[in-house]
């Protein structure tokens, strides 16, 4: 998976990730237009994780960012940072676990 989520703009949260066996949830807030999902589809084996060669979807990133066709779009004027111009965003990744019953 490599795909864009157009978020909702009157909403912080962008998503939830959540693992019943274990209980363990991620929230996502974030005033990022856009979540995007990416699942690994394209690494090599140079990329280690716990010594061993990383292989295909053996990993998620969520990224929270401007869409990533927003230069041809109405948010064009969101996305082109002239020198000098300060840009600010806030994404906070929330980690815990649901106590289950």
């Amino acid at each position: 998976m490599d795909h864009p989520f157009d978020l909702n703009p009157s909403r912080n949260q962008a998503g939830t990730l959540y693992h019943p066996a274990s209980g363990r949830r991620l929230t996502i807030e974030t005033q990022a237009p856009c979540l995007v999902i990416y699942s690994a589809n394209c690494v090599d084996d140079s990329v280690q994780f716990d010594g061993k060669s990383m292989i295909q979807h053996n990993g998620l990133a969520l990224e929270a960012q401007a869409l990533p066709d927003a230069i041809h779009s109405s948010q064009q004027s969101d996305v082109i940072l002239k020198a000098g111009q300060i840009f600010t965003s806030r994404t906070v990744y929330f980690a815990d676990v649901k106590a289950t019953l």
